[in-house]
């Protein structure tokens, strides 16, 4: 191998070093700042920090060169980041990761149609990207059960397919020989100007306050010196020396460092499925690099139809370990999961919605409009159900001394005016009590119990609720509402099942507490008792999503279940709706 290789492997390892651990930092800016507002900071930083390096200006041969380098930055800096962020809100992050990870797969693909001769199809190539996508799929899914959310991973194969594009424009750029620091900066000042109307869009706010603390400062000159200005160097150095689909092979790298950062900086414990998918993908990528004989390639063809099956066998249950789930100590096999399409149509009447039913003794869902029922919306006041469990459990709240005292603000719910007990708040669905209880939790508890919960995207990077069009009272706004924080009605079901199932970690003390405040509706004569709450945003002034979620004991049988009404034209959408909904389809079941 060339020195100029050795330097090009370099470079591009240092930078999937980097790129693995930014997950940390971006995690922890997020319960401070919104994604565009994170995107915005580094990549402005990184442009200054590059002009800094490298004042000298640079000029090109003409506007097709900079047209080439609008495209670059439109592509590499603006859409890969907003595609990826925003497939987030609508997919679980296994499903991204998995899925961008394809990313050199497109890269071969488009350097063979543009590139040509440089780039020729590589048979090792398929077979190391078949290796180490094995061994992706293994990190990332870690014995979970791979979910389809069609919105999120197309959004998530988008990016992967524009950080291919971005690939093959950063080796035409190398070609026109101007120094990788001018050419990294360029690309950033048209990603950044890019990045205009997606700021306007998701009404960026350039609040720098966040910064005072040293932990936000630290992290985002993580992301902005190192992910940014330095990364994209060398990124673009690797592909100048090694080109863009051998460059691109150690994008498999990126979950390997992810797991080994897990384990070094978090303390986290790795599994047994992610250490060999750590073992498969750093296999699949020396395969990708290394010239093979076709008589290996077949020895290696034959090891993967034999070991490919096994290994998805493997993905296909859920792993103890990495799920926070239990099951697996009180069931020797969970059932095959069995998803039961139902027409409830009537119960509808005209109305935009979904409802599932889901009981997890027989991993059986009954859904009612799929496509719906896996689109995530803002859980509004339903997120009353966590909020409530995370103080009861931390001592936020104390039931037998509850009472908050009212502001003496008027607010357009007479219920509200007045001091108010935990009980009267929840069954009130007061937003005041609850968002002073949001803020007694905090910003870094609130984090880890909604990722303890896996519920939706965790997201509550808009702690204030500034996205929230309907309202702009702090005391009534938050990242729950109409804001960051979304989830589908298929995984309020899940959630209600992890915190009220068997395998739940959480006291009885505090789950009798909620239970008591939940209890909607009892039928004796059926033996039906129904626990849950309602939930209704609006956007401007227009009622958008209306809930009921929760669980019902029917005889000796736990079911968990919600209800979820959309904006439908002419037809008036409330969460008693959604309720009414709810409680009949459970009543004929």
């Amino acid at each position: 191998m060339e020195n100029k290789d050795y330097i090009g492997h370099g470079a591009a390892l240092l930078t999937i070093l980097i790129w693995g651990t930014t997950f940390i930092s971006t995690k922890m800016l997020l319960v401070e700042f919104k994604p565009i507002e994170i995107l915005v900071f580094r990549f402005v930083m990184g442009f200054l920090a590059l002009w800094i390096i490298c004042p000298k200006r640079l000029k090109t041969n003409g506007w097709k060169q900079e047209a080439v380098f609008a495209a670059a930055g439109l592509s590499g800096i603006c859409l890969y980041y907003l595609l990826e962020n925003i497939a987030l809100t609508y997919t679980l992050a296994s499903n991204v990761g998995v899925i961008i990870s394809v990313a050199p797969f497109f890269t071969a693909i488009l350097a063979h149609i543009f590139i040509g001769s440089e780039e020729k199809f590589r048979v090792n190539f398929f077979a190391g990207f078949i290796i180490a996508m094995t061994g992706i799929v293994m990190i990332s899914l870690n014995g979970a059960k791979l979910q389809l959310n069609p919105m999120g991973d197309f959004l998530a194969i988008l990016a992967a397919i524009v950080w291919a594009v971005y690939s093959i424009l950063s080796k035409k750029i190398s070609g026109f020989g101007y120094p990788v620091v001018l050419t990294t900066r360029r690309t950033f000042f048209y990603g950044i100007l890019f990045m205009i109307p997606a700021a306007w869009i998701f009404d960026l706010r350039l609040d720098v306050t966040g910064f005072a603390d040293p932990k936000n400062l630290l992290n985002i000159l993580y992301l902005g010196l190192g992910a940014s200005a330095l990364c994209f160097v060398t990124w673009n150095f690797a592909v100048k020396k090694l080109g863009a689909v051998k460059t691109s092979i150690y994008i498999y790298m990126v979950p390997v460092i992810t797991v080994i950062t897990s384990v070094l900086i978090l303390g986290e414990q790795i599994t047994w499925m992610s250490g060999l998918g750590v073992i498969f993908t750093m296999c699949g990528l020396i395969i990708s690099e290394m010239k093979i004989n076709p008589k290996k390639l077949k020895r290696i063809g034959v090891f993967l139809v034999f070991l490919i099956p096994f290994l998805f066998i493997g993905c296909s249950g859920r792993n103890n370990e990495s799920s926070n789930s239990q099951s697996a100590q009180t069931k020797e096999k969970e059932p095959e999961t069995k998803i039961e399409e139902k027409d409830w149509s009537e119960d509808f009447a005209g109305l935009n919605g979904a409802a599932v039913i889901y009981k997890p003794e027989e991993n059986h869902y009954q859904i009612y409009n799929q496509d719906l029922a896996q689109t995530r919306r803002s859980p509004c006041s339903t997120f009353k159900i966590i909020s409530s469990l995370i103080a009861l459990e931390n001592e936020v709240i104390d039931p037998d001394h509850s009472v908050r005292k009212w502001s003496g603000e008027q607010f357009w719910n007479s219920d509200w005016n007045r001091d108010l007990s935990f009980e009267e708040a929840f069954r009130a669905s007061c937003v005041w009590y609850f968002r002073e209880v949001i803020d007694d939790i905090g910003k870094e508890r609130m984090q880890k119990e909604l990722d303890k919960l896996s519920y939706g995207n965790c997201d509550i990077s808009d702690w204030e609720g500034r996205q929230n069009t309907n309202n702009n009272n702090r005391a009534l706004t938050g990242f729950w509402i109409e804001s960051s924080l979304k989830i589908s009605p298929k995984e309020q079901t899940e959630v209600m099942e992890r915190i009220f199932g068997d395998t739940s970690s959480y006291s009885k003390e505090s789950l009798n507490q909620l239970k008591q405040v939940m209890l909607t509706s009892q039928d004796k004569e059926k033996d039906i008792t129904i626990y849950g709450k309602t939930g209704m945003g609006k956007d401007n002034g227009i009622t958008v999503d209306a809930w009921f979620t929760g669980f019902a004991d029917v005889s000796d049988e736990r079911m968990y279940f919600c209800v979820y009404l959309g904006e439908t034209e002419g037809a008036d959408v409330t969460s008693t709706k959604a309720k009414e909904i709810a409680i009949q389809i459970i009543s004929d079941l």
